[in-house]
C-alpha cells in the first residue's frame, strides 16, 4: 500500500463536509471516482475549529 501525506481543508458540499484530494497526489497515488480510501484523520495541536 502506497502513503502520501498531504494538508486538506474540509469544504461543506451540500448536507455533508467533502476533503478533496488534489488532483496530482490522486494521480500519483492512481486513485479513480469511485475508489475506496482509509482517512487517517490528525488534528496538528494548535490548529482551531471552527
Amino acid at each position: 500500500m502506497e502513503e502520501m501525506k498531504f494538508k486538506a481543508r474540509i469544504s461543506k458540499t451540500g448536507n455533508s463536509l467533502a476533503v478533496f484530494i488534489p488532483r496530482v497526489v490522486a494521480a500519483t497515488l492512481g486513485l479513480k471516482k469511485g475508489d475506496e480510501v482509509i482517512i487517517i484523520i490528525r488534528k496538528e495541536e494548535g490548529e482551531k475549529s471552527e
